[in-house]
């Protein structure tokens, strides 16, 4: 087995400082706060084509997030970008307005 490609090991240590500091901005939201509704995040990963190697595997590492923050819902929204550079903002255009009805991802837990 060969050694990870070094932009992939560069990109995954990225991941996890962004994912490590969304937790913890969203933990400090949660607890300085009420929280008025459910929380809903969403993510766009490439889980589809030449880069799935990477998305499976931070998908994977989302099912350990807890599913209540602050005694509030927490959703997790996952849009899957083909790691095509156009997805990402075909997925937010297609999002419904934040006063909207609840977006529909391709996948979802909660």
């Amino acid at each position: 087995m060969s050694a990870p490609h070094p932009q992939a090991t560069t990109t995954l240590k990225l991941f996890h400082k962004t994912l490590v500091a969304a937790a913890t901005t969203l933990a400090a939201l949660a607890a300085s706060t009420p929280a008025l509704a459910d929380i809903t995040i969403g993510i766009t990963l490439p889980l589809a084509g030449p880069a799935s190697g990477l998305g499976i595997p931070m998908q994977n590492s989302f099912t350990l997030w807890p599913t209540r923050v602050a005694g509030e819902k927490l959703n997790l929204s996952i849009l899957d970008d083909a790691a095509a550079a156009a997805a990402p903002t075909r997925g937010v255009q297609s999002r419904p307005s934040a006063s909207s009805a609840t977006p529909t991802p391709t996948a979802s837990r909660g």
